[in-house]
């Protein structure tokens, strides 16, 4: 047997004998790792800020990138993690007037202090709407966000002898920084400086698996519970993080103006925020940036035509959403690799033929005792499972009954054994699955793990007391490739930390590398090492399926239940699925199955369960229920 493969350890890479592209690749990537687009933009930005003489002009270019830090937030919020956070700017204005207030005659505050209170209110101003959040769907509360702030005048009025209400605040002093005051070109580059640290910080939680983890969580929160992450706890981080952001660029806003008013924060700096991510790209980095770029720095300064920006704001978001789908960077990398293709199409075409030569050569070469002792290795030090029993289950939706077991029914996962789910469409067997994962609840009968009932338990908590689950359609997010959600499904494992992942210390460089390493090793020895950096959009539907058992199997579960895992695969990849899976079973590993194809499910399975209209026909060894003539009947019926 192989050495169990530990993540808390460092592995040894797998020797590879260093080619011509290899050695070329290494400092093209260098290269892109310092010529970044945070770093571009920084250096644009100070030369804007050195060069650029006019006061108007360096205030309106203030305004913008605060406006950019708090759509940089708006972008993580909508792209990533999928929530309408459309009241980012009432965090905008907490932080604003709170600062402003701080430093106030009244109160006297220097600044730097009072801004890092400001942070710290929008950051609570953000819990107290995540708490509402939590509780509704995402379309109300996009709704609340908006009606939040069309009810900023009003609170500002009433809380009016410190904000000044509608005659406004004055904010009197100006930031100093190492005892120099700050005029218009010091504020100018203290937001752009926050702008560029804004997106560092968004670049590390896109690449961390807290990112993979919103992605996930957008396309499907169901799949991202399963895996043992609680849903309420990344959407608290999404709400914090794009808090903050809209701290710091409302912290920076209310040194601006000589008066800070209600008006400078109503719906339409709203809609000019959630525009702009969309103009840009809520999926991209400096989308959003862009997108403030064009829907007010355009109008206000480079044509000046403020009184007609609704209607310049309505042209660009019809243009952009017509022409530029995925947002105006989006756009542009895609125009940019179509000509490279275009420059290096016979470069290219060489390179796809090798890559079929070679996918195929791997294909060949697979084999399943590989990616066993790999996924093995996950469990080192992990006790052995109870069993999983369910008994007498019944669940109703509506007046529609999905599942009702006899009181003596009962559908039972034993640790090492190949529980094989029978049944035609509509019979139950993933309702069966989903009150075992936690997704439903029975209305009746019991669900026990070894001597914990676990009928009402939470998704991710099933997940964390050791029973995994694929799901039988797969929900992956289309730009993430394969390495990347296998390493932060793997990252899980190492209980790294958000601040670590967030500030991309040493820690994080470690655990990315090492991760990211095995999760390549895995993916080579699942049969897609051809296909490990592409994004999962690109992804054939049996690759797709491969990739979501795999993130199923990869983890500390000792049972797993599989839902249609074979639907899509090649004869080839079928049977590497039969061995993979009998080989962990061999190991000590519980499955529950589901499975339309008979003949590599009857081969697989050590014990057998047939449903037929929810209700339990029979139970027993695979010989029994091939001989079984109420069974043959429902199973050749589903097979027509």
């Amino acid at each position: 047997m192989a050495t169990p493969v530990s993540l808390e350890q460092p592995m040894r890479p797998t020797p590879r004998t260093p080619s011509k592209g290899r050695r070329a690749g290494l400092p093209r990537r260098f290269l892109r790792s310092l010529v970044n687009a945070p770093m571009v933009l920084a250096l644009a930005l100070f030369l804007v800020g050195a060069f650029v003489t006019k006061q108007d002009i360096l205030l309106q270019g203030s305004i913008a990138l605060t406006y950019a830090i708090a759509a940089t937030g708006l972008g993580m919020a909508l792209g990533l993690a999928g929530e309408f956070l459309l009241g980012q700017l009432a965090l905008f204005a907490v932080s604003a007037y709170v600062t402003a207030v701080l430093v106030s005659v009244n109160h006297g505050w220097n600044y730097w202090p009072a801004a890092i209170v400001g942070c710290v209110a929008a950051m609570l101003a953000g819990l107290v709407l995540s708490v509402i959040g939590l509780r509704i769907s995402r379309f109300y509360f996009a709704l609340i966000g908006f009606f939040v702030v069309s009810l900023l005048p009003n609170i500002v009025q009433i809380f009016s002898s410190q904000t000044g209400g509608s005659v406004g605040l004055p904010v009197s002093t100006v930031p100093s920084l190492l005892g120099t005051s700050m005029g218009t070109r010091g504020l100018f580059w203290l937001a752009g400086v926050f702008l560029v640290v804004s997106l560092l910080l968004v670049r590390n939680v896109r690449s961390s698996p807290l990112g993979v983890q919103m992605r996930r969580m957008r396309e499907n929160p169901a799949v991202l519970s399963s895996s043992g992450i609680p849903v309420w706890r990344v959407r608290l981080s999404t709400y914090l993080l794009c808090s903050l952001l809209a701290g710091v660029g409302g912290a920076i806003y209310a040194e601006l103006y000589a008066y800070l008013l209600p008006d400078f924060f109503d719906l339409t700096t709203t809609i000019l925020l959630f525009a702009a991510v969309l103009v840009g790209g809520q999926t991209t980095l400096l989308g959003p940036s862009l997108g403030v770029i064009l829907l007010y720095v355009f109008p206000n300064v480079v044509i000046d035509v403020p009184s007609d920006s609704d209607l310049i704001y309505g042209t660009i978001v019809l243009i952009s959403v017509i022409l530029f789908r995925g947002g105006i960077e989006g756009s542009i990398r895609d125009l940019t690799r179509k000509l490279v293709k275009a420059l290096r199409r016979k470069r290219l075409l060489a390179d796809d033929a090798s890559t079929s030569n070679m996918t195929s050569h791997e294909m060949a070469g697979v084999s399943s005792s590989e990616l066993v002792d790999l996924l093995w290795g996950l469990r080192e030090g992990v006790s052995e499972a109870d069993r999983l029993v369910v008994r007498g289950a019944q669940k109703h939706y509506g007046g529609v009954t999905a599942l009702s077991l006899d009181d003596e029914d009962t559908v039972t996962v034993v640790p090492g054994k190949v529980h094989l789910l029978l049944g035609p469409n509509g019979s139950g067997k993933t309702t069966l699955l989903n009150i075992t994962s936690g997704l439903s609840h029975v209305d009746a009968g019991t669900v026990t793990l070894g001597s914990r009932e676990v009928a009402q338990a939470a998704p991710s908590q099933i997940a964390r007391l050791g029973v995994g689950r694929s799901f039988q359609s797969p929900s992956l997010p289309p730009e993430v490739t394969p390495r990347e959600i296998l390493s932060a499904a793997l990252a899980q494992l190492r209980h790294v930390s958000y601040v670590h992942w967030l500030t991309s210390d040493p820690i994080a460089w470690r655990a990315r590398r090492e991760t990211s390493e095995l999760a390549g090793r895995m993916l080579t020895a699942a049969g897609l090492g051809s296909c490990l950096d592409q994004p999962c959009t690109g992804l054939t539907s049996g690759q797709t399926r491969i990739l979501d058992v795999l993130l199923a199997l990869a983890s500390r579960s000792m049972l797993v239940m599989l839902d249609e895992p074979a639907a899509g695969l090649s004869e080839f990849e079928r049977g590497q699925l039969s061995a993979t899976i009998r080989g962990l079973a061999d190991r000590g590993v519980g499955f529950l199955v589901v499975e339309h194809d008979l003949d590599l499910a009857l081969n697989l399975a050590d014990h057998v369960t047939v449903l037929g209209q929810g209700r339990l026909l029979a139970s027993g060894d695979p010989d029994h229920i091939k001989t079984h003539p109420e069974v043959r009947e429902v199973l050749i019926g589903a097979t027509q």
